[in-house]
């Protein structure tokens, strides 16, 4: 009957260390990550010449309307606008961790200041 006894013991020491390890997951999650950063705010006017923007970071894609924000993690993304007349432009666009809100219609843009269909 030893081995039936240690066998027990075996059990009894797993069911402990699985309990502790239950505890110690539940504690991480209820802190949350350690090392999130904070985000970046970004709005587009309702007035002016965009109607909408899109960012992407290669995973995933975030549209933003005129007259909306959104909150954003720092990184690097692929900013396009998009006119009202249906025209677009694409830039890369880096927002570090900590930045002021970012008003996406006060960037630099080669089509809202052409007229015609030079640029499309």
């Amino acid at each position: 009957m030893a081995g039936a006894r240690s066998i027990r013991g075996a059990l009894g020491t797993y069911a402990v260390c699985a309990v502790l390890l239950v505890g110690l997951l539940g504690l991480v999650l209820w802190l949350g990550p350690s090392g999130a950063t904070a985000g970046v705010t970004l709005l587009l006017p309702a007035e002016g010449p965009w109607q909408g923007a899109a960012l992407d970071e290669g995973g995933a894609r975030f549209e933003l309307r005129a007259g909306e924000q959104l909150e954003l993690p720092a990184g690097s993304y692929r900013l396009t606008r998009f006119l009202r007349d249906g025209r677009s432009e694409q830039q890369p666009l880096e927002l570090p961790a900590g930045a002021p809100p970012c008003d996406l219609a006060a960037l630099p843009s080669a089509l809202s200041a052409s007229s015609g269909d030079d640029a499309r």
